[in-house]
């Protein structure tokens, strides 16, 4: 099986912190001045889950909150190696990976943290795919997909990544054909390129989905 792990940021005591907004240097604040927020968006996570009750992130989880639904596929103690225990409720309090994503995507201004979701207006939906530890094989990773589609989501977003350099995986393959009936799909390129430029993981190398990295 292909193992897919989540894709954290760069842990380098050399990088600095940063010392100008990033709405700035990619142009959100401009999209967020012509008051374009996300509003009546539905946006899937799928993640290590979403820790819901932080204030940030509207403290609630269901109908009238930001988190308005989603699905635990795998339980806290899944790794990737043994058998998941699916839950109804995607609360992620102990990897936190998904409530950072759901943050940059989605975190109400004007919160103590003097932080801001690009598209704090949309509606989120967690997909919990990760336990607590370890990484997650196609067959999940698939199942939270179709879910997404299912519920009618408008944008489905993935930060996680197998090494696979082709496009012919079964996640990729689906993520493809997703994108190609209409629903956007966002998925990281991969987490350090030490591969090589050309070599983007899966399912970020599906045909029109939209395969994100960046470059220093």
């Amino acid at each position: 099986p292909v193992f897919t792990q989540a894709v954290y940021g760069p842990k380098d005591p050399l990088v600095p912190v940063d010392t100008e907004s990033t709405h700035k240097i990619t142009g959100v604040d401009k999209v967020h001045a012509l008051g374009i927020t996300g509003k009546g968006v539905k946006i899937g996570i799928i993640d290590t889950g979403i820790d819901y009750t932080h204030p940030s992130l509207g403290a609630g989880f269901g109908k009238g909150k930001k988190v308005i639904g989603g699905y635990d596929f795998v339980g806290d103690n899944y790794d990737g190696t043994n058998t998941p225990v699916p839950d109804p409720d995607p609360l992620d309090q102990c990897a936190g990976h998904g409530t950072h994503v759901a943050g940059i995507i989605g975190a109400n201004p004007g919160n103590p943290f003097n932080i801001s979701g690009v598209a704090y207006g949309a509606s989120l939906s967690a997909y919990r795919v990760f336990g607590c530890t370890g990484s997650v094989t196609d067959d999940v990773i698939i199942e939270a997909l179709l879910r997404g589609v299912k519920e009618g989501q408008d944008i489905l977003t993935l930060s996680l990544g197998g090494s696979d350099g082709w496009t012919e995986s079964s996640s990729s393959v689906v993520a493809s054909r997703i994108a190609a009936s209409g629903t956007i799909v966002t998925i990281a390129a991969g987490n350090a390129g030490a591969s090589g430029s050309w070599y983007t993981s899966s399912p970020g190398n599906g045909i029109d989905v939209i395969s994100v990295a960046s470059v220093d």
